[in-house]
């Protein structure tokens, strides 16, 4: 049976081998669920917060 913590899990390791240009690209779908976003690794909310920066400095 698939747990939230795998889910979460999962969706951490995602972000932390995804570019900062792929996530920026993702961004609407991870932000979609703030559940995910409530959840991740301090580190995966930090390169999310760069992607973010990324897609605000070069709006395409």
């Amino acid at each position: 049976m698939v747990t939230e913590e795998d889910i979460i899990n999962k969706y951490d390791e995602i972000i932390m081998d995804a570019t900062i240009e792929d996530l920026a690209e993702s961004l609407p779908e991870i932000e979609s669920d703030a559940f995910i976003l409530e959840n991740l690794t301090i580190e995966a909310q930090e390169k999310i917060n760069e992607a973010r920066e990324y897609a605000k400095n070069n709006p395409d």
